[in-house]
């Protein structure tokens, strides 16, 4: 079995065999435009086929290396350890892993349409850049929000277009705006007057979105202090753009990642409608843009969850942001799709007992995936893997515990994982495996001490949940064959500006 940890990653189109496909776009002319323009099969094919077969085929081809994503029973504990030890024993595995279950990405994605009808997500490439996920989301038809170059080139290379990604970075260096302008993305974010100078000069055509400064201070980081314009600059920065003559189409804000209190989508938003007004106010064009910004969650530690924030957040724009107004809304989630997809599997090569206080030694630590302890206040929830000293009983079902402390493989004392966590006896070979592991874990991930824990692969399966098995299928399968029906403002955006002037390499579509 190979692993998906390839830079280079077959779209979801590759899937149902549409190499040649196009992914849905924002129609400018208001028409709805089909996804598909070529098909090796027709992907009705599978509607006939048993679940397991149509969905080997809708799968097939995921990654470089990879014949097809195998598919397991569920995303239960159970079955994702039993997947984790198979893995281990076919492939004698000794390095630390991930577990990427796509099928659940796809649930969170139709829950997200549920929850949000009216907001279309743009996920933040940073929280979790592994090609699997963006591939899984690009096909569902999620937008991507880039903060670099770098990341620019991954979402690009992997096929997605112009018009679904926002270059979401209120101060950026000026030879990312210019390779930003080169592919076409045009619509990016400022909150100060000089960033709008250095957006003229770069890149004189870009649509603006001006960020607010919106906080939950509950937040596991509040970003206030670092980015948005006070209610005080709003006029000034209004009046900055209009003078150098870059368009502003709207307004964004965040309230910060792992956000707990709903009311602050309400205050931002309702700040975000007094912004459209005071354009209007002073005689510039009407806004179109409005950007939600993240704080996302599944709730996993004690955030807020997507279902209360949504119950927030869709009364304010029905009272703010009506649909009359013609208003497309955006956001930024990053956490709530990539943390709870994501299992890390790491594997026992030390033990040392001093009284009562067993200690073990990972192949993961805090300067790899653990890095979450530190600047993302993660809350992990460890469970052992005995593949070697319990082979009849590798979950350790009623095995007593013990005091444990983890370390990381690094030499720094700073690298431990979990003190005095209650663990069953374990020894070298045995595993350690932590679900929830997708955000702000790998993407952060260094090789000090000379352990490259930023090179952890990655193992994509696919769960029948019971949930999420017929309606995984059926939601990739319509990605492609039916109609997209998107608003048409963020397309016009920006092939508006790419057809006033073109650049170099810029995106033809």
């Amino acid at each position: 079995m190979a692993s998906c940890n390839s830079t280079m990653m077959y779209s979801l189109d590759a899937f149902l065999g549409l190499e040649d496909a196009d992914y849905c776009e924002f129609s400018c002319s208001g028409r709805k435009t089909k996804c598909a323009k070529s098909s090796a099969f027709e992907p009705r094919e599978v509607d006939s086929m048993p679940l397991t077969t149509a969905l080997n085929k809708v799968l097939e081809s995921a990654c470089n290396g990879l014949s097809k994503v195998p598919i397991i029973t569920s995303s239960s504990q159970q079955d994702i350890d039993a997947f984790i030890e198979s893995t281990i024993q076919s492939n004698n595995l000794q390095d630390a892993f991930y577990v990427l279950d796509l099928a659940v990405v796809v649930q969170l994605f139709n829950d997200w349409v549920t929850a949000l009808p009216k907001v279309k997500p743009y996920y933040a490439v940073k929280c979790n850049p592994s090609p699997s996920l963006l591939s899984t989301l690009a096909a569902l038809g999620a937008g991507f929000d880039c903060a670099s170059q770098s990341e620019l080139e991954l979402v690009t290379s992997m096929g997605v277009s112009a018009q679904r990604i926002i270059f979401a970075n209120p101060c950026k260096m000026p030879s990312h705006i210019k390779y930003a302008t080169s592919v076409g993305v045009n619509l990016t974010t400022y909150d100060c007057e000089h960033e709008v100078r250095k957006v003229k000069v770069h890149s004189p055509n870009a649509k603006l979105l001006l960020r607010l400064r919106a906080d939950d201070r509950n937040s596991k980081w509040p970003l206030g202090v670092k980015y948005g314009a006070l209610s005080s600059e709003v006029e000034h920065l209004l009046m900055a753009a209009a003078n150098a003559q870059v368009d502003v189409v709207g307004v964004s804000f965040h309230i910060g990642s792992g956000a707990s209190d709903a009311r602050s989508y309400l205050d931002a938003i309702a700040a975000a409608r007094g912004v459209f007004e005071k354009a209007l106010s002073m005689g510039l064009p009407a806004m179109h843009i409005l950007d939600i910004g993240g704080g996302f969650t599944v709730g996993n530690n004690g955030e807020l969850k997507l279902a209360e924030a949504a119950k927030v957040i869709n009364a304010a724009l029905e009272q703010y942001f009506p649909e009359e107004l013609g208003v497309s809304i955006i956001a930024e989630p990053g956490r709530y799709f990539a943390e709870a997809p994501t299992t890390l599997a790491a594997m026992i090569y030390g033990k040392r007992v001093r009284e009562e206080v067993r200690e073990y030694w990972i192949n993961d630590g805090i300067y790899g995936t653990m890095n979450c302890l530190i600047h993302d206040y993660a809350v992990l929830c460890p469970r052992p893997l005995a593949c070697a000293s319990q082979r009849s009983n590798v979950s350790c079902a009623k095995l007593p515990l013990h005091k444990s402390t983890v370390f990381g493989p690094t030499c720094d004392s700073l690298d431990t994982v979990l003190k005095e966590h209650p663990l069953p006896d374990l020894v070298d070979g045995d595993w350690i495996v932590f679900p929830n592991m997708g955000a702000y874990t790998h993407c952060a991930g260094s090789s000090f001490n000379g352990f490259d824990t930023s090179a952890i692969p990655t193992y994509c399966v696919f769960s029948l949940n019971a949930r999420g098995s017929s309606v995984a299928l059926d939601t990739l399968k319509t990605s492609f064959h039916t109609e997209c029906d998107f608003c048409d403002k963020l397309s016009s955006t920006s092939t508006e500006a790419s057809t006033e002037e073109s650049s170099p390499g810029e995106d033809s579509e």
